[in-house]
């Protein structure tokens, strides 16, 4: 759920990565413009935490709560990951080519797996 602001002040696991971040970036900005209102996002890595762990804090201004669950990347954020370290190794020109056939389903992880 999301607040009328956005998702603010929520603990994330301590271990989140990136991609997972992004993914919640993105989401919360596709609503965004699905709801033609700004959004933000606010979030902080608890450290030690895993998704649904208790937090709590000291602090008078935040009430405990549990660590969000960021969903793993997608079986197409994998293969689309995949494919843009292949295109780095090949070059900027063969990237636009391979992730446009990829992307248009074209082409499989297989290609690339060692």
């Amino acid at each position: 759920s999301v607040c009328g602001t956005g998702i603010d002040t929520v603990p994330v696991p301590g271990d989140a990565t990136a991609r997972q971040l992004a993914g919640l970036f993105c989401d919360v900005s596709s609503m965004a413009t699905r709801l033609s209102k700004p959004l933000s996002v606010r979030v902080w890595p608890a450290l030690g935490r895993r998704a649904g762990e208790r937090v709590h804090f000291s602090c008078p201004f935040f009430v405990d709560s549990a660590v969000l669950r960021l969903d793993p990347p997608t079986q197409r954020e994998r293969t689309t990951d995949q494919l843009a370290a292949a295109a780095r190794t090949l070059g900027l020109f063969a990237a636009g080519a391979i992730m446009g056939a990829a992307l248009a389903g074209r082409m499989t992880t297989r290609a690339f797996s060692g």
